[in-house]
């Protein structure tokens, strides 16, 4: 990601981003691959506007990745640095705190980033879904 593809994304939504968060979308610091980059920390500029077109104008969430199921993670445009949890299904982690800080936000989703290429393996070159028949 680059400064001009950060300027649509906040032209696109008429925001502006946190300086955190432009610095780690400008060094992303998790290798981009097309399962990753909707999970934790959303990578690219369609992907990050697709999470956001839907927010409410004047709003002061921004969504910025998720878990894969449901839940959602979001920073507020206020320049805090914490990560919150919007849970879909609204359990008892709805509108919770996922990180206190963006640098333990940052930390946290790497093993499971790490994990990931590791799940995509086919064993025995079969795909998830065809162990069932």
């Amino acid at each position: 990601m680059n400064a001009e593809s950060i300027a649509r994304i906040e032209r696109q939504l008429g925001i502006t981003l946190p300086q955190f968060y432009v610095d780690t979308m400008l060094n992303y610091p998790f290798p981009v691959a097309p399962s990753i980059e909707v999970l934790s920390l959303t990578y690219g500029e369609e992907a990050i506007i697709n999470a956001n077109k839907y927010t409410k104008p004047g709003s002061a969430r921004f969504y910025i990745g998720s878990d894969g199921g449901e839940h959602r993670y979001f920073i507020k445009l206020n320049g805090e640095e914490t990560v919150y949890i919007y849970d879909l299904e609204g359990s008892e982690d709805h509108m919770s705190v996922l990180a206190t800080t963006w640098d333990s936000f940052i930390s946290g989703p790497w093993e499971t980033e790490k994990e990931l290429p590791q799940d995509e393996r086919k064993p025995n070159g079969k795909r998830w879904w065809q162990f069932w028949k």
